[in-house]
């Protein structure tokens, strides 16, 4: 019995081979790229959000923490916050020690918005659809933690 003579040359088997090879590759990229899970990205450029409403109080009796406070977040992202009002709490209540977000409106795609460019995780829900503001923020003992403006703090 006689074999069959193959009528490809070597060089045609490399250049199959290299086709093959660069073929699986390309897909492999397509379907890696294809079921990527998208990841939701903020930046200054980009306003992905309407703008957030927020109130800045002071609840660890360090004066004038609120308005610096209010002064970085209206300069890092002044596209997506808007700053309503700064101060102290109400009834002079300097109790917090941890920082704390009080939400006002439910609108849990700002509010992880909002956790994501402060840092703080902690929040509450008081919500009040009368409220001006959709978050406050009240700064407690450790707010250098999050809002420090590459500046030395001169607090106690």
């Amino acid at each position: 019995m006689k074999r069959a003579k193959n009528n490809l040359s070597t060089a045609n088997k490399n250049v199959l081979k290299g086709l093959l090879i660069a073929l699986f590759a390309f897909l492999a990229v397509y379907v890696f790229l294809l079921f990527k899970p998208k990841e939701e990205t903020f930046s200054k450029s980009e306003n992905p959000l309407p703008i957030i409403k927020v109130s800045v109080l002071n609840g660890c009796k360090f004066p004038l923490i609120a308005r610096e406070v209010k002064d970085i977040l209206l300069d890092r992202y002044s596209s997506n916050i808007d700053v309503i009002s700064w101060g102290n709490v109400p009834r002079g209540m300097f109790i917090y020690s941890q920082s704390i977000i009080v939400v006002k409106h439910k609108d849990e795609r700002k509010l992880e918005f909002l956790k994501k460019i402060t840092g703080i995780k902690r929040r509450i829900y008081a919500c009040d659809e009368n409220s001006l503001e959709d978050f406050q923020i009240i700064l407690g003992k450790d707010y250098k933690k999050y809002f420090d403006n590459g500046e030395k703090w001169n607090r106690s």
